[in-house]
Parts: structure tokens; sequence; C-alpha cells
């Protein structure tokens, strides 16, 4: 039997002020965080940050594994209406105020002068159980999730209109607000979440964002063709598996081909789960002197043969539950479930666990916190 370390690292926050409120009005002056460099990420100002790369809406790429498609990169219609930059994301942030019950998002686009012209969904993962969840993501994208970032709720952006749908496409109500800004290229968001279950603010603290873009067509994403047209964009296929993607945020310019172009003839593209971007509420968190709230130590220190043993600190007394599930989304054990004092703390959990991957789910109060281990035997 072999020992497996695995390392996880978890967050505790200490009387520290959440995020900020935005008004939604498609100027972004009260956005406040600095950017990161191209193709990096950063917590800022109270905000998550992704600084994404301009000029890399190639879509597919035009180089999928057994695909007969034209072995292009995407191209725009030939209509002198676009531009050819509208489903170029090149900046994502997102923050919220819990006291309003909404998040809040800005995409920045290289540029367009339509508010009808680009799309852009996010999807959230929030309860980060492989196989929950809803694999599509909207619009028609064509185009799919792994099954370890499956979403329970998605945003679209559209025709300067916002919708919200839940796992079975029923739209989910609110007080909802977008706004398509051409002057500053771009589109500010607020979502109303009290009717979301689980809670992104008060139930969960952390969640696997995907967010992608393409050109608007009637309330959907607009196909990409074998060759571009006055209405059509270039450099795919005619068959429903070539996604309607052009642009992927949180995957670095030379590596997003290795999403959009991973499908067949027969079977769609799928989102690695290493393209989605965890973002952890607590680390937004601001004292009054701007400082980030540093992590606490909790780690998986060993696993064996006969369980695990975790280290852990609490800032104080909480109720501490520890699941594992199977990578299908089964739950194994349930080894916690009790309060606790406020302290360092050593717990070996008794488990005897055949060889395979693993979910450890931690949850303190209204915080979870989730991570991959191996078992092998």
């Amino acid at each position: 039997m072999k020992k497996v370390i695995v390392i996880l690292a978890i967050v505790m926050v200490r009387g520290v002020a959440y995020a900020h409120p935005i008004t939604v009005d498609g100027d972004p002056s009260d956005w406040v965080g600095a950017p990161p460099p191209q193709d990096q990420f950063t917590y800022s100002g109270g905000e998550a940050i992704w600084a994404d790369a301009a000029d890399d809406d190639l879509g597919d790429g035009g180089d999928a594994p057994y695909a007969s498609d034209n072995p292009e990169p995407y191209s725009y219609p030939t209509d002198s209406q676009f531009l050819g930059t509208e489903a170029d994301m090149v900046e994502w942030r997102y923050t919220f105020d819990q006291g309003a019950n909404k998040l809040y998002f800005l995409v920045k686009i290289n540029n367009f002068d339509l508010t009808w012209m680009p799309f852009v969904g996010i999807a959230i993962d929030l309860n980060h159980i492989p196989g929950s969840g809803q694999e599509w993501l909207g619009g028609y994208a064509s185009l799919k999730v792994d099954s370890t970032i499956f979403w329970e709720y998605i945003i679209l952006l559209k025709d300067n209109q916002i919708v919200v749908y839940d796992t079975a496409w029923d739209s989910v109500g609110g007080e909802n607000e977008v706004v398509f800004d051409t002057l500053n290229n771009t589109i500010e968001v607020g979502v109303d979440v009290s009717q979301w279950s689980p809670n992104p603010i008060t139930d969960v603290d952390s969640m696997y964002f995907v967010v992608y873009s393409g050109l608007q067509d009637f309330g959907n994403m607009r196909g990409v063709d074998s060759v571009a047209s006055q209405w059509q964009g270039g450099g795919g296929t005619d068959s429903w598996t070539d996604p309607n993607v052009y642009d992927l945020c949180f995957v670095p310019a030379d590596d997003q081909a290795n999403d959009l172009n991973n499908y067949t003839d027969s079977t769609a593209s799928v989102v690695r789960a290493t393209s989605a971007k965890l973002v952890q509420n607590s680390l937004m968190g601001i004292e009054e002197n701007g400082d980030i709230v540093a992590p606490a130590d909790f780690h998986v220190r060993s696993i064996t043969r006969n369980g695990l043993t975790l280290n852990f600190s609490l800032p104080s007394a909480s109720h501490v539950t520890v699941e594992v599930y199977s990578v299908s989304g089964r739950l194994v054990s349930r080894p916690v479930d009790e309060r606790m004092d406020g302290g360092n703390h050593q717990l070996f959990l008794p488990l005897n666990l055949k060889s395979g991957i693993y979910i450890v789910r931690m949850k303190m109060g209204t915080h979870s916190y989730f991570e991959k281990i191996a078992v092998v035997r």
C-alpha cells in the first residue's frame, strides 16, 4: 500500500467586511481592485479579477481530433456591423453585497458597438459534488462542462437582458440588473440570489465559475458554420458538436483550444475541470486597512489504509462537518458532525477507502471547503 500526502488550504474569516456594493450602470469606476497581469487571477479591493488576453477569441481552433471541420480559427460574420471583437473578453470581475443579497459581475469586451452583439454566460458550481448539477452550458453553446464542475445556476447575458436558470432550465426570478455599455465596452451585472438554494453568499464560501462568450442571435448564441457569411461566423462545422463559443475566461490564450476543440463528430466539447476558476468569498474580505485576511491552516495530513488524518485550526467554537464523497457524487461517509472548541485540532478519521478519487467536504458554520484526494492501495 502506498501512502499519499494531500495538501488542502482553507480560509477562516475573523470579523471582516465583505466585498462592496456596485451601482449597475455600465460605468466601471466603482470597481476599485487592481487588475493582475494578462492571463492571471487575483483578489484585490474586495473583488475577484481575471485579466483575459485580447484577441484570443479563436473558438475551436479548427483542429479537433476526429472532427471534419475547417482547419482555421473562428472568424466573425462578414457583415460590416461586426467589428470582429464583440466576443473577445478582456477582463472579468466579481464581488457581492451581503446586505442586498446580490452578486455583481463586470465583463469587459475588447470592443462592441451594438448591445445585441455579445453573448456571455456565467455558470456557477456551488456544491462541488461530482455529477450533481447541469452539464450543458446555456444559449445553445454546444459546450458541456466536466462532471466535477456541473453547475447549479447559470447567468446568460444577451441583447441588453439577463436571464438566470437553474439546473432544470427553469427561470429564477429576482431583481436582476444588466447594462451593456458600448462607451466603456462593459457588461455590468447585478444578480439577486435571494431565491437561490444554496445561497452563494450565506450558505457557501467556495464557488467554481465557468465564463464563456460568443455572438448573440435572437436570444441564443450565433452558430458558427464552416465558412463565414453575412450573419454567421466561419471556421467551424454545421454539426451540433462544434461549440459556438469564441472565448473562455480563466484559460490562457495558448491553452484555450484544449477545451474548445476536444469534440469529435459525435461528441460535444467539454470544458475541463482545471479551466473553472475557484473563487472564495472569504478571500474577498477586507479589513479597514485593506489587507486580505490570511488563510488559516487546514490540510489532510496523511492517508493510510485505515483512514485520514486532518489538521485544522478554529478561531472559535464552531460546528464542524466532514463528508467524503466518491467521484460519482455518492456520499461515502460523514465521520464528523459535531461542535468543536476553538484552537488547533488533529483528527484521525477511521475510514476504509478503496483505491480511487474522493472529494473531502469540510463545513464550518456557513463556509464549505472541498478538495480531491487520491487513495492508492
